[in-house]
Order: structure tokens, then C-alpha cells, then sequence
């Protein structure tokens, strides 16, 4: 049975004026720390039914170490019916209790994976964070409206963070430009940063992005000759894509895309040149073992030049280039379903 002292704790709880948890509340208060080690003895001892309810309490009360460990009950169903948006809602909870922002926890808990392995996929998150970001249910009306206006002002003041961006959850990405929410500056900061560190998502993102785009100069051309404050703002979007798509890094993005169809089709010119490209690092992100293998490509395709190709291969370590040399061979016999620069 629970505890004398985990069941007062319930029920003081139960009793007190203690506010359900927003994605704005403050860090918890120590107090709530007490009884957490005792509510996880009861859950190593796999009493998980009793486990729970202690639990909601410390972590409606304030603790983040309490509703991460509810978010992993409620994704693996222990104690309760699995339940993988409870599970995130716990998640996210967890996160902004420790003082992150709204982005960056949902960044975070796609890091932690906390027990939300495939089920947490792209298309779900994208439903997740477009419906439970600005509804928040039992709420007035007026506080509601205040909260929404809150949590859209933040997402539009998002700056995106780099340590996620370079980690795990690239892919939390290409939900994240596909929020409806995000400015095109926002979309586009996202996509040129994806290919400056060459995430492996860097290409989709970039295509949801242009998506987005030809999207919205549709939305123009149905509404010509009518005014309305969206299409001022649809067309402010448009500005800033034509603007931002036809500069450096994400003009680059889109010769290297071009190049690479052409590559796949085993057109050892476009091989040779998007290599010897992306090895100098212009104008594509410098990675010289990716461009060492796209110009050992189009080599076995009867392209590019050996002696150049030579001068480029001394500049890594000897023991590299036989990999290299498989790997290109690997790719064109595979017909190119293989990634060149995985």
C-alpha cells in the first residue's frame, strides 16, 4: 500500500490552490523535492499504479524530475493506459519547468527521446505542435486569448539553436518550417543554417521551404485586386523568400541540389564539378571527404581529370582513399540509392 506520507501528500495537493501547470510557470519551489525519491521507490518496485498519482502531484506541484518520469509512464503504459500524447504533454512540461522556452523544449525532449522512440515521428509532431501550442483548454477565454498571444509572440522571436540543430533532433527541424506560426526569416534561418552544417535533413528542409513559398505567391495570385492584413502579410513573406533564396548560402543549396540530380543520373561533369566544389568549399560548405568521393565517382564514369584528383587526395591521410575508392564504387553499383556523403 502507498505510504502515510505519500497519501497526505496527494491529498494536501488534492486540496490546495496549487494552479495546473502552463508552459509559463516559473521554477518549482525545493519543497516539492521531499517526497520525489519516495514516489520512485514505488515505481522501481514497479507498484506503478501508486506510483502515478504520486507523482502527478509532485510534478503538478512544480517538479520537472516528476512529469519527465510521468512522461515515460504514459508513453510505455505503465500504471495507465499508454497515451503517447500525455506522454509528450509531460514531456514538454517537464522542459519548461526547467526554464526553457517553448521551441527549445519541444527541441529538447526529441533529444532525450524520453521513451518516445517511432511513435514520435515527424508527422505527429507537426500536428502536436500546431494544436497544443496555442489551445489550451480549461481556461477563460480572455486568459486563454493572453496565453496564446504569449506563446505566439515567443515562437516568432525564436532564434534557433545550433547545439539541436547540429544533434539528434535535426529532424525536429523539418517539422518545426513546417509550423504555420514561423516567419520566413525564421524558415529560411533554419534552412541555410541546416546546410552550413550539412545536417542530413538539410535538403528536405530546404524543399518544405520553397514548398512554403510557391505556396504563398499562389495565395497572391487567387487574391489579386482584394486587401486584407493577411495578404499584406503573405506578400511580406514573399519578399523576404525571393530576397533570401537568391543569396549566398541558400542560392549555393540550390545549384548543389541541381547538380546533384544530374550527379545521380551518372553525369560525370555535374559529378566532377559538385565534387571539386564541395571539397574547395565553393560556393558549397566545405567537406573535402564528400567531395573526394563525388570526383572518385565520376572518375569510374569516365570523367574529371586524375592528375587533379591526385593533388586533392594528398591532402588526407593515405589510409583514406582506398575507403574513398570503395565507397564511390559502392554507390554506382547500388545505382545511386545509396547517400555519396553519408
Amino acid at each position: 500500500m502507498i505510504s502515510r506520507s505519500i497519501r497526505f501528500l496527494v491529498l494536501i495537493l488534492s486540496f490546495s490552490l496549487v494552479p495546473v501547470i502552463t508552459f509559463a510557470e516559473s521554477t518549482p519551489p525545493k519543497a516539492t523535492y521531499v517526497f520525489y525519491e519516495e514516489a520512485v521507490s514505488l515505481f522501481d518496485a514497479e507498484r506503478y499504479e501508486e506510483a502515478l498519482p504520486a507523482l502527478e502531484a509532485l510534478a503538478e506541484a512544480g517538479n520537472p524530475q516528476a512529469a519527465r518520469q510521468l512522461s515515460k509512464m504514459f508513453k510505455l503504459g505503465l500504471g495507465t493506459s499508454e497515451d503517447v500524447n500525455s506522454a509528450t504533454d509531460w514531456g514538454i512540461k517537464a522542459q519548461k519547468l526547467e526554464g526553457k522556452g517553448i521551441i527549445d523544449a519541444y527541441a529538447s525532449l526529441f533529444v532525450e527521446n524520453v521513451g518516445l522512440d517511432t511513435e514520435f515521428n515527424v508527422v505527429y509532431l507537426i500536428f502536436h505542435l500546431n494544436v497544443h501550442i496555442l489551445e489550451v483548454p480549461n481556461l477563460e477565454p480572455s486568459a486563454q486569448l493572453k496565453l496564446q498571444e504569449q506563446r505566439l509572440k515567443e515562437i516568432r522571436g525564436y532564434k534557433v539553436n545550433l547545439e539541436h540543430l547540429q544533434g539528434p533532433a535535426h529532424d525536429f527541424y523539418v517539422a518545426l518550417v513546417s509550423l504555420r506560426y514561423f516567419t520566413a526569416e525564421q524558415r529560411l534561418d533554419i534552412a541555410e543554417l541546416a546546410y552550413q552544417f550539412r545536417v542530413p535533413s538539410h535538403q528536405t528542409i530546404y524543399e518544405i521551404v520553397v514548398r512554403k513559398f510557391e505556396y504563398h505567391e499562389e495565395e497572391i495570385k487567387e487574391s489579386e485586386g482584394r486587401s486584407s492584413e493577411y495578404l499584406d502579410y503573405v506578400k511580406d513573406q514573399v519578399q523576404t523568400y525571393n530576397r533570401r533564396l537568391n543569396q549566398d548560402l541558400l542560392k549555393a543549396l540550390a545549384r548543389e541540389i541541381s547538380l546533384e540530380t544530374s550527379a545521380r543520373k551518372g553525369n560525370a561533369t555535374a559529378q566532377w564539378e559538385l565534387g571539386k566544389g564541395i571539397f574547395l568549399g565553393k560556393p558549397f560548405p566545405k567537406d573535402e571527404l564528400c567531395g573526394l568521393t563525388w570526383m572518385t565517382v565520376a572518375l569510374s564514369e569516365g570523367g574529371g581529370d586524375w592528375v587533379e584528383f591526385e593533388e586533392y587526395a594528398k591532402t588526407r591521410p593515405d589510409t583514406m582513399l582506398p575507403l574513398i575508392i570503395l565507397r564511390a564504387q559502392g554507390v554506382v553499383a547500388s545505382d545511386y540509392r545509396r547517400s555519396v556523403c553519408s
